[in-house]
């Protein structure tokens, strides 16, 4: 009866996971279709196509320089989890943060030698707005890994409904009032607004979580994230 009752409980909660991953999902999915829409009603054909450039430009260097380190990150959280050992787990976080904010930091770097070697349309204020989007997206995205390999599925669908309401809502809003420039401060605010969530939930998690964990060899966990940084780019899109 025990195993049985265990069997139903790890098949509610398989079917719970998806569900509330797959609301995350939809949820973005809907955001980007209706914000192309919007874009393309309301910039002219020159300055959709700038701002089209700016995020995949964005996204690609997020790639790079992820280097596969966040599913990388979750894959190991969730099994550290599953084998009931979690607080030292942290300390994991620790050392692969420090890599991946120097990682953050030499991917703002590059985007910003990109735009300034190829002269394009962006003053010092887009440009700005651009790089700090950038490390903002990189960071929340490295948060939710954790809170991912934490199967924390319900507070991220949470998340990602407020991060995709006021996206709806202040993008729009500022192209209709500042064209272009109204669209980066949009993406910026939203990006600052979730990486505060995201990072606050996880400060709670690191706060209140016991075990006692193993640490992962490092040589283990760089060998798997040049893997999965190989197959990332096939697995990404384009945000506008």
């Amino acid at each position: 009866m025990k195993k049985e009752d265990t069997s139903k409980n790890n098949h509610h909660s398989l079917f719970k996971d998806t569900y509330q991953a797959s609301i995350s999902i939809l949820l973005t999915i809907g955001s980007l279709i209706f914000l192309s829409t919007i874009s393309a009603r309301f910039l002219d054909v020159a300055k959709y196509g700038e701002l089209a450039l700016i995020m995949y430009i964005t996204d690609l260097f997020s790639i790079i320089c992820g280097f596969g380190i966040q599913n990388n990150l979750t894959v190991f959280i969730a099994q550290f989890k599953s084998e009931g050992k979690t607080k030292r787990t942290f300390l994991l976080i620790k050392w692969i943060f420090r890599y991946f904010s120097i990682s953050i930091l030499f991917g703002s770097l590059i985007i910003f030698l990109y735009f300034l070697l190829s002269r394009t349309f962006l003053d010092v204020f887009e440009l700005s707005f651009i790089l700090v989007y950038f490390i903002n997206k990189n960071l929340s995205n490295f948060y939710i890994s954790c809170l991912t390999g934490f199967f924390n599925f319900k507070i991220i669908t949470k998340y990602n409904l407020l991060y995709n309401f006021l996206l709806v809502i202040l993008v729009p809003t500022g192209i209709y009032f500042f064209g272009l420039k109204g669209a980066f401060f949009s993406y910026f605010l939203t990006s600052f607004t979730y990486l505060f969530f995201v990072k606050s939930r996880y400060l709670f998690l690191n706060k209140n979580l016991l075990g006692n964990i193993e640490l992962l060899h490092k040589k283990s966990f760089i060998n798997n994230s040049l893997l999965l940084w190989s197959i990332g780019p096939t697995t990404t899109h384009n945000k506008i």
